[in-house]
């Protein structure tokens, strides 16, 4: 067999790997700590957020290690003594209290990403968002595991959420959880967050009537939306994980600068889970006042 048929024979194994993983009901994520797992249903025909992609794993296992890299301390200004999985990670920087994270997943899905950060973070707040058509499947998943987040500190819900719009609402409990902590610590108002989150948000999709740029826009002003205010004490970091395409410089060039225009510095880190998946991890954050454009 030539070397052009063993690749192509290899893409095709992969291919059915990846799609017999997207048909099963259910998907199965571990924590790597003590045996614990995320759990969530799959269900392809609301649409193909209805499913676990590559990005969403690889955001998971990037946040797993991210400590090693780079100090959750650094990730999030507003901890301070480790993370990861510690349920007393987050502390408030003026008085040792703890204080409580708000962390915001855009385009949900199955939820599966924000389920795990939240797990793996620890007292936090995570809401999960996404049109009105995937809000079932991620109740279902969010109910399925309300347990595991109970048992870190953390709590989730869920929210309908159009890009480009006003942020949705935090429930009245985390509000007002939300609020202390914002207050306590220099915050901004109740619906901004200190972390936001997604994957497989920036793509340049091939189906007729798609916008990408506009696709761009919407979710740029939904980091200026959701983000705190510039000049609080408590700053936003966004990461995101993408899949890196061929032939896709330009689209990902017109992105950047994008988050350049509007004030938003991004640090690009390549991240593979395994020699199958080619994933870009972005941290994104407020530039310096001096450098902003």
């Amino acid at each position: 067999m030539e070397a052009g048929q063993e690749d192509e024979g290899s893409d095709l194994l992969d291919f059915a790997a990846t799609f017999a993983q997207l048909c099963e009901d259910e998907r199965t994520v571990p924590l790597g700590e003590a045996g614990e797992e995320v759990v969530v249903r799959q269900d392809t025909g609301v649409g193909q957020g209805g499913a676990v992609w590559e990005s969403a794993l690889a955001l998971i296992a990037w946040w797993r290690h991210a400590h090693a890299e780079h100090p959750l301390g650094q990730l999030l200004p507003q901890m301070s003594g480790g993370g990861g999985g510690s349920a007393s990670s987050v502390q408030d920087s003026t008085d040792g209290a703890a204080a409580v994270s708000t962390v915001v997943e855009l385009g949900a899905g199955t939820g599966v990403a924000g389920l795990a950060i939240g797990a793996l973070l620890g007292r936090s707040r995570i809401v999960l968002t996404d049109l009105p058509p995937y809000l079932p499947l991620l109740r279902h998943n969010a109910a399925l595991n309300a347990p595991l987040l109970r048992s870190r500190g953390s709590s989730v819900e869920v929210a309908s959420y159009r890009w480009g719009e006003a942020p949705p609402l935090l429930s009245t409990t985390t509000a007002a959880a939300a609020a202390a902590s914002s207050s306590s610590s220099g915050g901004g108002p109740v619906g901004s967050y200190d972390l936001i989150v997604g994957s497989d948000l920036v793509y340049d999709a091939a189906k007729p009537g798609f916008d990408w740029r506009r696709n761009h826009q919407e979710l740029v002003a939904s980091f200026n939306l959701l983000a705190h205010p510039a000049a609080s004490q408590r700053a936003t970091t966004v990461v995101l994980a993408v899949e890196r395409r061929r032939e896709s410089g330009h689209f990902y060039d017109a992105f950047f600068g994008l988050l350049r225009e509007c004030g938003w510095h991004c640090d690009v880190r390549p991240f593979s889970i395994d020699e199958r998946t080619d994933t870009l991890i972005l941290i994104i954050r407020r530039a310096p006042a001096a450098s902003a454009e």
